[in-house]
């Protein structure tokens, strides 16, 4: 996916899965009316009526390189738009590598990054009755937690209490991974958890997309009035039972 670009402003891009198969691929393009000739409002997203988005099937027979359609496309981008951007592009150790990546890669200036991880270990911290605590006050809880917030009110107009029915825990630990994940790699995150978790004990994963994504939930248009907000949580108890919250922005079709 593009990277740096501001998507009501800018040009993005993005490639991701269509559900047919782990192999095919749908390049999303939101492209500024000044560069496409025929702009369309979208849909469930606050974007100005001048943009537009193009949706191309790379994985269809017609953009094979040299046919027909991958040359128009082609010249499209070479001639109407001005298309240049940072890209984010995962791959994984131990898979095996797309052979035509490492030409594509040596024409361009390229770093290898791992996602950011910051540990926080967590002492006294009150906690709410999980299974009971209503949808948003436990997530609104989770937020203030990561943002390593105090548990008690204070004399600011805003405050946040930890929400009542309430509990001290001893000790917890708070991980933040940041980086293009896939989710394969939140599943096999779930699946160790799972497989660590303790008598009487919890795990809460919040997976966060990007504020500047093509797309949002289900392939939909995604769009940014104040944050750009599209994220779920799953929260984990040691008996197997879970509770899965689903958020969007206003602007962006709801979840599935």
């Amino acid at each position: 996916m593009s990277f740096r670009t501001r998507i009501d402003e800018e040009n993005c891009v993005a490639l991701t899965p269509n559900g047919k198969t782990s192999d095919d691929i749908i390049s999303c393009l939101l492209l500024c009316s000044s560069d496409h000739g025929r702009p369309e409002p979208p849909a469930h997203s606050f974007v100005s009526v001048s943009s537009a988005v193009v949706e191309v099937d790379l994985m269809d027979r017609s953009m094979a390189p040299g046919g027909r359609a991958y040359l128009r496309l082609l010249k499209a981008l070479r001639c109407h738009l001005n298309l240049r951007t940072d890209f984010l592009i995962s791959h994984h150790a131990g898979e095996e590598q797309n052979p035509g990546s490492e030409p594509l890669l040596s024409r361009y200036d390229w770093s290898e990054r791992r996602p950011e991880v910051c540990r926080r270990a967590l002492r006294d911290l009150l906690c709410p009755d999980l299974r009971s605590c209503d949808p948003h006050s436990l997530l609104e809880w989770l937020g203030a937690v990561d943002a390593g917030c105090g548990n008690s009110s204070s004399t600011f107009l805003s405050s946040l209490v930890c929400p009542e029915p309430q509990r001290s825990l001893s000790g917890a630990l708070s991980v933040s991974l940041c980086g293009l994940l896939r989710p394969q790699d939140v599943w096999r995150l779930v699946e160790q958890l799972r497989s660590q978790a303790e008598e009487d004990s919890w795990a809460s994963v919040t997976v966060h997309g990007f504020t500047d994504s093509p797309v949002s939930w289900g392939e939909e248009e995604h769009g940014v009035l104040t944050g750009g907000e599209t994220f779920y949580n799953l929260l984990m108890f040691q008996d197997h039972a879970y509770r899965l919250h689903l958020a969007t922005g206003p602007q962006d079709a709801c979840p599935p």
